[in-house]
């Protein structure tokens, strides 16, 4: 279940704030009911909310794994590889479900946020309410987003996770549709995920969460944003070349890694929009290279935005 992990915490590390009403039907492409803090509106990149004058948000996350494995992840030595520091944990009840309630601190382009989590479910699922907000709003907005990700609540109500996404992708050849959780979608060779092998490969989709920046040099920061990718060493660019998709612009790099001391080919899309870019990417053990990249290339040309 290590994978199932790690994705957890990646997309915790994407996330980047008075009357409450209480949200009486399930947040778009989710089945939990959770609180619209005042002042959030319904988020356009993510499932849950935003304040975009604080650079704030309220993210749902439904990760395809037992609870009980997914909350090995949240201890101080796994969370700083990810960039963030464990401030507290404490348990927490949600619903019908037991769980635990987070205090997470995480620095981005030399800006403190702080996120209050919760995270519960069962052996099949997983779910994570994470609202993020920077830490000189902590006095305003913590107490109110700590009362908001406690107030989350399964609904008993099935989702379609797709609805939320705001972007479409169409997988080629032997790669399908293998889960959506929250913003991203994972897809795989014959949709097989987890994989405890880890030789099947994956491609990851998602938007970015940051808050919006200039960057002065996007094809140095897409390489930057690559040598980040999890659970992969001595990354080593072999291309890094412009590329346009769908109206949208941006950066395409083909990398060499080792995974587990296994060589491996590492493959990235970057495509930016005035909010922030949109990512693309996946590893391919040496042996499939020849055949699956072309499969990636392909498939990362058919991303396209929803109208």
């Amino acid at each position: 279940m290590k994978s199932t992990v790690s994705i957890a915490l990646i997309l915790l590390a994407f996330t980047v704030s008075t009357a409450e009403a209480q949200q009486a039907k399930p947040v778009k492409g989710t089945s939990l009911i959770v609180p619209k803090p005042e002042g959030f509106t319904d988020a356009d990149r993510f499932q849950g909310y935003q304040q975009e004058e604080t650079g704030s948000s309220v993210m749902i996350l439904e990760i395809p794994g037992p609870y009980s494995e997914v909350i090995k992840g949240f201890v101080p030595e796994r969370m700083i590889t990810q960039g963030m520091r464990l401030l507290s944990k404490e348990p927490a009840q949600f619903g019908q479900y037991k769980g635990i309630l987070v205090s997470i601190s995480q620095s981005l382009y030399d800006i403190e946020f702080q996120k209050w989590g919760a995270i519960f479910g069962d052996e099949k699922k997983t779910y994570m309410v994470m609202a993020s907000y920077q830490k000189i709003m902590a006095p305003k907005l913590s107490p109110l987003l700590k009362r908001t990700v406690l107030a989350a609540r399964e609904s008993g109500q099935k989702a379609n996770p797709l609805d939320a996404l705001v972007f479409e992708l169409t997988p080629v050849g032997e790669m399908k549709l293998a889960k959506v959780i929250g913003p991203a979608m994972i897809l795989s060779r014959q949709g097989i995920f987890p994989d405890p092998t880890g030789q099947v490969p994956v491609m990851i989709v998602a938007p970015s969460f940051e808050l919006p920046i200039e960057v002065r040099n996007r094809k140095l920061y897409a390489q930057a944003r690559m040598k980040k990718f999890p659970d992969i060493t001595d990354i080593v660019i072999k291309l890094n070349e412009e590329i346009a998709i769908n109206g949208l612009d941006g950066y395409e790099i083909i990398a060499t890694g080792k995974k587990s001391d296994a060589e491996v080919a590492v493959y990235q899309v970057m495509l930016f929009d005035t909010k922030g870019y949109y990512l693309i990417y996946g590893s391919i053990v040496r042996d499939q290279v020849k055949t699956m990249l072309p499969v990636f290339r392909q498939t990362a040309r058919s991303f396209k935005l929803k109208q």
